[in-house]
């Protein structure tokens, strides 16, 4: 008797040709069978399994599968159709940056006029709907795990790792980096990040059980008075009325009528790679 199963699961049939091909090299020792009709698993010593990604693992039937093989040896082999496995409109005015799957729904960040937001779009397709509504700060590496959503914000000024859960509306505040934390994975016990620290990046791994866990609300964020104070002058600015059909007449620049505007004239330079290699530490000795 055969004492090894080829079990495969295939969508598209890729994965079909990979268990076809590896049961051709070894078909007198080998039974072929899709893993949804496979029943008895007592007479094989070894188990090969074939699935195709969905969501970034095992689809349903072969997940299901896998967790009857305890106690046995298995090897894995898998196959990406690089087919879409959903199109969504996005209404205007949004723009998408980054994606993740929770659960079966689509949850996404998106920039527009407003700022950064979180949205989900339901298993079952129709209206998008907002998580934590758009405003101006930044959200990026985000990542889904156990229900929820982990992501880097500088929602408190400074960049630090936040957690969503879209079942309860509950926003928490994990880390309190004085310098930055971010690209953060929350493991089973574990959070795993990147710190900013005065001598540069390290890589820092906290468990849970110390983790902040600070409830904030969303819409309290850090502001920036200059910053938005030039927001509003832009925005004047650009409501500044022009008429296409009046246009205004070219004239030369005189260097001597600005010669005390210098930002207008005066050459300035820098060592960009310096700055861009310079740490809080060398800053503060420097200076």
């Amino acid at each position: 008797m055969a004492q090894i199963l080829i079990a495969y699961s295939s969508r598209t049939g890729n994965t079909k040709k990979v268990a076809e091909a590896l049961y051709g090299a070894a078909e007198d020792k080998c039974v072929l069978m899709e893993t949804e009709k496979v029943e008895n698993l007592d007479c094989y010593d070894l188990i090969f399994v074939g699935y195709w990604v969905d969501k970034g693992g095992p689809d349903k039937i072969s997940r299901e599968f896998l967790q009857k093989l305890e106690g046995k040896r298995i090897v894995l082999f898998q196959t990406d159709s690089r087919e879409p496995v959903r199109t969504l409109a996005i209404p205007d005015g949004l723009q998408v940056t980054e994606t993740a799957w929770l659960g079966d729904s689509l949850a996404f960040t998106a920039l527009s006029e407003e700022g950064s937001g979180l949205y989900r779009l339901p298993a079952t397709g129709g209206k998008i709907e907002t998580l934590l509504p758009p405003i101006p700060v930044k959200i990026n590496h985000l990542r889904s795990s156990n229900g929820a959503l982990t992501f880097t914000s500088d929602h408190n000024g400074v960049n630090n790792i936040y957690r969503f859960s879209p079942a309860d509306g509950t926003l928490l505040q994990l880390t309190e980096s004085h310098y930055g934390a971010t690209d953060a994975t929350l493991e089973d016990s574990t959070l795993v990040y990147t710190a900013l620290t005065p001598s540069g990046h390290r890589p820092v791994s906290t468990p849970k059980r110390d983790l902040l866990y600070k409830e904030v609300c969303w819409e309290n964020y850090h502001r920036y008075p200059v910053a938005e104070a030039l927001s509003v002058q832009e925005a004047a600015l650009g409501a500044f009325p022009i008429d296409p059909d009046d246009p205004q007449p070219a004239t030369s620049y005189v260097k001597a009528d600005h010669l005390f505007r210098f930002h207008s004239w005066a050459p300035l330079y820098f060592d960009y790679d310096k700055i861009a290699e310079a740490s809080f530490e060398s800053v503060t000795k420097e200076a």
